[in-house]
Protein backbone atom coordinates (compact mmCIF):
# COMPACT_ATOMS: atom_id res chain seq x y z
CA UNK A 1 0.00 0.00 0.00
CA UNK A 2 2.80 2.55 0.84
CA UNK A 3 4.83 1.48 -2.06
CA UNK A 4 1.31 2.20 -3.95
CA UNK A 5 1.05 5.54 -2.45
CA UNK A 6 4.53 6.98 -2.86
CA UNK A 7 4.29 6.03 -6.71
CA UNK A 8 1.15 8.01 -7.18
CA UNK A 9 2.32 11.38 -5.13
CA UNK A 10 5.90 11.15 -6.66
CA UNK A 11 4.40 11.19 -10.55
CA UNK A 12 1.73 13.53 -9.45
CA UNK A 13 3.43 15.83 -6.72
CA UNK A 14 6.88 15.36 -6.43
CA UNK A 15 8.47 18.77 -8.63
CA UNK A 16 7.22 21.43 -6.18
CA UNK A 17 4.72 23.47 -7.91
CA UNK A 18 3.27 21.11 -9.40
CA UNK A 19 0.21 23.00 -10.68
CA UNK A 20 0.81 26.00 -8.80
CA UNK A 21 3.01 27.77 -11.92
CA UNK A 22 6.25 27.64 -9.97
CA UNK A 23 9.65 26.41 -10.94
CA UNK A 24 9.94 22.99 -10.32
CA UNK A 25 12.01 22.20 -6.97
CA UNK A 26 15.65 22.57 -6.93
CA UNK A 27 16.19 21.11 -3.80
CA UNK A 28 14.58 18.48 -1.24
CA UNK A 29 13.88 22.31 1.21
CA UNK A 30 12.04 23.40 -2.17
CA UNK A 31 10.06 19.75 -2.73
CA UNK A 32 8.92 19.69 1.00
CA UNK A 33 6.23 21.05 1.04
CA UNK A 34 4.72 20.08 -1.95
CA UNK A 35 5.69 16.18 -1.29
CA UNK A 36 3.90 16.90 2.07
CA UNK A 37 0.61 18.70 0.53
CA UNK A 38 0.65 15.48 -2.03
CA UNK A 39 1.13 12.69 0.12
CA UNK A 40 -1.51 13.55 2.60
CA UNK A 41 -4.22 14.28 -0.29
CA UNK A 42 -3.52 11.02 -1.53
CA UNK A 43 -4.32 9.45 1.31
CA UNK A 44 -7.24 11.01 1.83
CA UNK A 45 -8.30 10.52 -1.65
CA UNK A 46 -7.61 6.74 -0.90
CA UNK A 47 -9.40 7.27 2.53
CA UNK A 48 -12.01 4.57 1.39
CA UNK A 49 -9.80 1.87 0.39
CA UNK A 50 -9.59 -0.46 3.47
CA UNK A 51 -5.66 -0.88 3.18
CA UNK A 52 -5.42 3.02 3.52
CA UNK A 53 -6.31 2.49 7.54
CA UNK A 54 -2.96 0.88 8.37
CA UNK A 55 -0.82 3.51 6.60
CA UNK A 56 0.45 5.59 9.97
CA UNK A 57 -0.55 9.35 10.47
CA UNK A 58 2.63 10.38 9.84
CA UNK A 59 3.78 8.10 6.87
CA UNK A 60 4.26 10.96 4.29
CA UNK A 61 6.63 13.22 7.42
CA UNK A 62 8.48 9.88 7.72
CA UNK A 63 8.59 9.03 4.13
CA UNK A 64 9.96 12.42 3.21
CA UNK A 65 12.35 12.40 5.99
CA UNK A 66 13.76 9.01 4.68
CA UNK A 67 13.88 10.32 1.35
CA UNK A 68 15.78 13.03 2.34
CA UNK A 69 18.40 11.83 5.09
CA UNK A 70 17.69 8.14 5.99
CA UNK A 71 19.95 5.63 5.72
CA UNK A 72 18.50 4.67 2.39
CA UNK A 73 18.30 8.23 1.34
CA UNK A 74 18.20 9.15 -2.34
CA UNK A 75 20.19 12.15 -4.05
CA UNK A 76 17.71 15.03 -4.87
CA UNK A 77 19.04 14.33 -8.50
CA UNK A 78 17.96 10.76 -9.10
CA UNK A 79 14.95 11.74 -7.15
CA UNK A 80 14.07 14.30 -9.96
CA UNK A 81 15.20 12.04 -12.64
CA UNK A 82 13.02 9.00 -10.96
CA UNK A 83 10.17 11.82 -10.69
CA UNK A 84 10.39 12.88 -14.63
CA UNK A 85 10.66 8.95 -15.82
CA UNK A 86 7.04 8.53 -13.74
CA UNK A 87 5.45 11.73 -15.22
CA UNK A 88 6.59 10.20 -18.69
CA UNK A 89 5.69 6.69 -17.98
CA UNK A 90 4.14 5.51 -14.97
CA UNK A 91 6.10 2.32 -13.23
CA UNK A 92 6.79 0.77 -10.06
CA UNK A 93 9.14 2.71 -7.81
CA UNK A 94 12.77 1.57 -8.04
CA UNK A 95 14.27 -0.46 -5.22
CA UNK A 96 16.33 1.84 -3.59
CA UNK A 97 13.46 4.39 -3.47
CA UNK A 98 10.87 1.70 -1.71
CA UNK A 99 13.67 0.75 0.52
CA UNK A 100 14.28 4.61 1.16
CA UNK A 101 10.78 4.77 2.95
CA UNK A 102 10.13 1.50 4.05
CA UNK A 103 10.40 1.61 7.41
CA UNK A 104 7.67 3.80 7.66
CA UNK A 105 5.01 1.52 6.38
CA UNK A 106 5.35 -0.09 10.18
CA UNK A 107 2.36 1.37 12.75
CA UNK A 108 4.31 3.12 16.05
Amino acid sequence: MASAVLGAVMAAFLVAGCGTGQSSAGNFDELEDNFIEGCEARLADDAGDPEAAEVPDDFCRCAFDALREGDDAVDFDELMEINDELVEEPAALPDNVTAAFAGCTSPG
